[in-house]
């Protein structure tokens, strides 16, 4: 959340930062796109009030936002600047939303698509120090009857 003295906006997920330059990205998870007939468009929808956050810490940061969407049916993430997104926006009022609340929905053709499998995604990342500090070892018997007595004034065991 970003707070002022006068406005309160929600955040994208990240701020990417590469060779100088930032960039703003919200990450959202899809199942499947949803067709809306009336355009003959594929879809994908969130809160508006989520929109126009995004919005608005583009504006009053002056740095670019991305919305990048991982959908599960394609296994593929669709990435998109937000402001190319706005030409294609549409915004719902009615009360067909589960919550209740208006919903914006942008189309899928706007977006630039990934194919998972055609990533080069990271293997396990190996650790690059020694580790400075050991895990203690646990206390033996005798040990954790001296510190039950100490503590308790008699033992968890019965000895």
């Amino acid at each position: 959340m970003l707070q002022g003295c006068e406005e309160d906006v929600v955040l994208p997920d990240d701020l990417v930062c590469r060779k100088g330059v930032a960039q703003w990205v919200e990450t959202k998870t899809k199942s499947t796109a949803t067709f809306y007939h009336k355009a003959k468009r594929w879809e994908h929808g969130f809160p508006l009030h989520q929109w126009e956050s995004y919005l608005r810490v583009e504006e009053l940061s002056g740095i670019p936002g991305w919305l990048a969407i991982l959908e599960l049916s394609s296994s593929s993430i669709l990435l998109a600047p937000l402001r190319a997104l706005i030409d294609t926006a549409r915004e719902y009022h009615g009360d067909a939303m589960p919550d209740g609340r208006p919903h914006i929905f942008l189309d899928r053709a706007a977006f630039k698509q990934y194919f998972i499998r055609d990533l080069m995604l990271p293997g396990p990342i190996r650790p690059q120090a020694i580790r400075t500090l050991e895990q203690a070892e646990p206390p033996s018997l005798a040990e954790e009857l001296v510190m039950d007595k100490m503590f308790n004034g008699s033992t968890r065991r019965g000895y």
